[in-house]
């Protein structure tokens, strides 16, 4: 997951990365994803890693930083392509062979925004 972003971010000049996860409260694991997206030719100003928000205004507040979400895999869909839809994000999701793959696409497809709004893997 974390290469295929890191191939979109080199291919959108200054484009940013925002990432949320319980984990990111500690210091080790943010310096963890920046060590393995610096591998990958990403500079660490471009990431932002965030804890879990304590509430969820504060949570859909973080949807303010992005112009684009980009819906997490294997498992694509519903929580991220909901709220991102919600808060008026365009949400990019990944389609697969699945149907775990592509729950994403179901749910853009159903707004009428599946044409734009997916890559077939």
């Amino acid at each position: 997951v974390l290469k295929l972003w890191a191939q979109i971010l080199k291919t959108v000049p200054r484009s940013r990365l925002v990432l949320k996860n319980k984990p990111f409260a500690c210091d080790t694991a943010r310096a963890h994803v920046l060590t393995l997206l610096a591998a990958e030719g990403i500079e660490s100003w471009r990431v932002d890693l965030l804890p879990l928000a304590a509430s969820n205004a504060e949570h859909l507040a973080t949807y303010s930083l992005m112009d684009i979400s980009l819906d997490p895999f294997p498992y694509a869909g519903t929580t991220t392509t909901c709220e991102s839809l919600y808060m008026g994000v365009p949400c990019l999701t990944l389609a697969g062979h699945c149907h775990a793959h592509n729950v994403g696409l179901s749910l853009l497809t159903a707004v009428g925004l599946a044409q734009s709004m997916y890559i077939k893997a």
